[in-house]
């Protein structure tokens, strides 16, 4: 693989600062903004497949009906090319319920033309929603 140059880089990471911010404000048309009309988003992968703008709705709802609040938090990055980056995360989080959440994972992020055309996430749902249950 070849070197990305750094103006490379400052796009791919400037494409994750804004969708983890759009998601920790938990802001539905911010979030819609970093993504393509036509993305394709497996979060987590394996379980949950969002194909679309429309789709993505239905996404960031679910987020914003489940959470009060919510926090990722990126740390290392890993560079796949000029189009490509996965970022390792840990996540805690407060459900409308009132019980919390603390959860981990890594996002694969694929960019065209600067806007999110593809993600995959992994992390484990289940324990995830064992620790917020009624």
């Amino acid at each position: 693989m070849s070197y990305l140059r750094e103006d490379q880089k400052a796009k791919l990471d400037e494409a994750v600062e804004e969708y983890v911010a759009a998601l920790n404000d938990l802001d539905a048309g911010r979030f819609l903004a970093c993504f393509r009309g036509n993305c394709l988003v497996r979060d987590p992968h394996g379980s949950s497949i969002y194909r679309g703008t429309d789709e993505l709705h239905q996404y960031i709802d679910t987020m914003r009906n489940t959470w009060s609040s919510f926090q990722l938090a990126p740390g290392r990055r890993y560079y796949g090319g000029s189009g490509r980056v996965a970022f390792t995360w840990e996540a805690s989080a407060t459900a409308h319920n009132g019980k919390t959440a603390t959860f981990d994972g890594i996002t694969v992020l694929t960019l065209e033309s600067g806007l999110i055309d593809g993600l995959e996430a992994y992390w484990d749902a289940p324990a995830m929603f064992e620790q917020i249950k009624d």
